[in-house]
């Protein structure tokens, strides 16, 4: 995924004075202009597809965060129920400010089935590399370790 514009010091100064009503809508505004925008390298629609994908998952989970030292985890769905109108923050804005999406895909009884989720996020199995380098190489989104699978946005 190509790294935004990087704002100068006015929109920066800007930024942080602005109320997180309209922060949370310059992040929306951002990810659906992305998403929905030309694309302007190849490979960079698959790349906008993996996201929209990945926006549908969040979006129809139940979305947890945990923000506290003492690793609590909250729903987000209960998080922002209990925030005034404007105050609550979308998807948009998680994946916007450096956070961390950890997504938990329960077990399966068939070992051949253990992909699926990520298949279906990239778009078929042809799209997950073996290794990052791979990745990298031939400009996959996804590539596979040991221990978890990784975007490579």
């Amino acid at each position: 995924m190509g790294a935004p514009a990087n704002p100068s010091d006015a929109q920066k100064d800007k930024l942080r004075q602005s109320d997180p009503a309209t922060q949370f809508k310059r992040d929306a505004e951002v990810w659906e202009a992305y998403l929905n925008g030309p694309s302007p390298t190849p490979g960079s629609q698959e790349h906008k597809d993996v996201m929209k994908r990945l926006f549908m998952a969040l979006e129809s989970n139940n979305l947890q965060f945990s923000g506290n030292k003492d690793k609590a985890f909250s729903s987000m769905l209960d998080a922002n129920h209990a925030q005034a109108e404007g105050q609550q923050m979308p998807l948009a804005s998680l994946l916007s400010h450096g956070g961390r999406i950890i997504l938990q895909v329960p077990p399966v009884e068939d070992k051949k089935d253990a992909d699926k989720f990520f298949q279906w996020v990239v778009g078929g199995k042809e799209h997950i590399a073996k290794d990052a380098k791979q990745a990298e190489k031939k400009d996959l989104p996804v590539f596979s370790r040991p221990v978890a699978t990784h975007l490579w946005l």
